[in-house]
């Protein structure tokens, strides 16, 4: 029979030596430290930027329209599902980095009158807000915006960069 002393059990299964434990987590600890730092200092480049990180928080907002942001040259188009919700009660605004989209889902049917007990009530009245961060600047101005079969379309043309050169044309005078 081994001796304890020496790592081995009686029943002849090698114990964990407590000195090898602590070199093998040491280890690890190294190998895993630069790994997990440089995963951080990504998320946190990445959550630097306003567009992102509020995407991210975003994410899972139940009550939030889901959208698509496409990118088309020179406009971007934000579409947002809006089913059932009438176009009054939608209000769009755009800023320069931003658009804000609000609504209310107003249920009216004839069946939800007071004299009936409900058993099961899983349409509600809900008010939506999101705000929707653009990745490059609009102009605000030229924003147009329409609901079609419940989805909601906003376009937003972009602003030229400043101090971006434009090619003139020189005219025979």
């Amino acid at each position: 029979m081994g001796a304890p002393w020496r790592g081995i059990k009686e029943d002849g299964v090698p114990m964990v030596d407590r000195i090898g434990a602590r070199k093998a987590r040491r280890r690890a600890a190294a190998v895993a430290r630069p790994v997990v730092r440089a995963i951080a200092d990504t998320a946190r480049e990445t959550m630097m930027d306003p567009f992102w990180a509020q995407m991210a928080q975003l994410e899972d907002d139940e009550r939030a329209p889901l959208v698509d942001i496409q990118d088309r040259g020179g406009h971007l188009v934000v579409v947002a599902e809006m089913p059932g919700i009438p176009r009054d009660k939608v209000k769009v605004e755009a800023t320069e980095d931003r658009l804000d989209i609000r609504g209310e889902n107003v249920l009216a049917c004839e069946l939800d009158t007071a004299e009936y007990a409900y058993l099961c009530n899983e349409r509600t009245q809900t008010n939506f807000h999101r705000v929707v961060p653009l990745p490059e600047k609009v102009i605000p101005a030229d924003v147009t915006a329409r609901i079609v079969d419940g989805v909601l379309v906003v376009n937003l043309p972009k602003q030229r960069p400043k101090g971006k050169a434009k090619s003139v044309p020189v005219k025979v005078a």
